[in-house]
């Protein structure tokens, strides 16, 4: 049994992609509990359930080569990540929970009673090696927080700022950074208009469209008034002379009461 989740969950920095977990077959038991009782698990469709996966390092086990981590579902062992992925992600995931973390991932998991035999599948959000922090060197020194993961929101007028992006950008894959974001005024011909700034490491690199700026300007300012920078997740596509970044925030309307309480407005 590889060791159980026991630190504080954290989420990880860059995008992630589904990816299929291995060995659920030698856990029938253990998925069995997840569908006690659920309709559809003795049935031809078999039974579905979201759940936040768990990933431990379990550098103990016999098979895993010194690098295998486990995937933990609903408080069950479920699978590994099989092994030569698990070589890559190890480090970072054994980093984390050497500081008291565990990531915390999007997970889905299908299975179907087969007799005596638990059939089982399950599929996990899993970012790249890389992306499971910061990268360093791209957080404020000042206080700051970062704003709840969401959809993809483009950022514009990139093309401006070449100069800066090119110093970031690394040709054939997408690259994850920290942005911040900061209410402006900018002079337009006729008149002059607040638009929500895109910085990586100071540095303008764009902005945001006015809907998308209307989505996240609230916790902008709420923030402001908490005397913290607001930092987001985003990711920089291109080469030296075309280069694209997206954010990846929830809209003001959607991010829990409970984080907005966690960084109060001061007095």
């Amino acid at each position: 049994m590889p060791p159980a989740p026991s630190g504080a969950p954290v989420e990880p920095w860059g995008r992630c992609t589904s990816y299929e977990v291995v060995g659920e077959a030698y856990y029938g038991d253990n998925i069995a509990r997840l569908f006690r009782g659920m309709s559809g698990f003795a049935g031809a469709g078999g039974a579905e359930l979201r759940a936040n996966a768990t990933l431990v390092a379990a550098p103990d086990n016999p098979y895993g080569e010194g690098h295998a981590i486990a995937v933990w579902m609903g408080g069950q062992h479920v699978g590994y990540i099989a092994a030569e992925d698990s070589v890559h992600h190890f480090p970072r995931v054994m980093k984390l929970r050497e500081r008291g973390n565990d990531v915390v991932l999007d997970g889905r998991l299908w299975a179907r009673r087969d007799g005596r035999r638990v059939r089982a599948r399950a599929t996990i959000w899993l970012p790249a090696p890389d992306g499971y922090e910061p990268p360093a060197g791209y957080l404020p020194s000042e206080p700051h927080a970062v704003l709840p993961a969401g959809g993809r929101i483009q950022v514009t007028k990139e093309d401006e700022h070449m100069e800066v992006l090119g110093r970031h950008v690394a040709p054939g894959i997408a690259r994850s950074l920290a942005a911040t974001l900061h209410v402006v005024e900018e002079v337009r011909p006729r008149s002059t208009v607040e638009v929500v700034e895109v910085r990586v490491r100071g540095s303008r690199i764009g902005v945001l469209s006015p809907a998308q700026g209307a989505n996240l300007r609230p916790l902008v300012d709420h923030l402001a008034r908490a005397n913290k920078t607001p930092v987001v997740r985003a990711e920089i596509t291109g080469n030296s002379v075309k280069a694209e970044v997206v954010l990846f925030a929830e809209k003001a309307a959607l991010v829990p009461q409970a984080w907005l309480d966690a960084h109060p407005a001061s007095d």
